[in-house]
């Protein structure tokens, strides 16, 4: 399926609008992260990734984590997950500030 234009910025709107530039958030994991992109994959030019960095959690190391920067499809961001250890169902991502 091909995109116009206008349709891919849509569509870059929406995720920076859901996941605004530097807003932080948890993983279900511990982990912090801010978000710092918004890219397409290119090679569907449909998935919308997010682009962040951890800044915080459980065995944060700054150093080791300098320069890295991950990405992951938006629908990733949104969906509920099966935390095991608590055998429940949460958000990947919960947004706190």
């Amino acid at each position: 399926m091909k995109l116009t234009t206008a349709e891919l910025g849509n569509k870059l709107d929406l995720a920076r609008s859901r996941f605004p530039l530097h807003s932080v958030h948890q993983h279900y994991k511990g982990g912090v992260y801010e978000v710092i992109g918004h890219a397409l994959n290119t090679d569907d030019m449909v998935t919308t990734a997010i682009l962040y960095r951890r800044i915080d959690g459980p065995g944060f190391d700054a150093i080791a984590e300098t320069g890295i920067t991950y990405s992951r499809p938006m629908m990733e961001w949104t969906e509920v997950v099966h935390d095991e250890s608590n055998n429940i169902h949460l958000a990947r991502f919960r947004r706190i500030a």
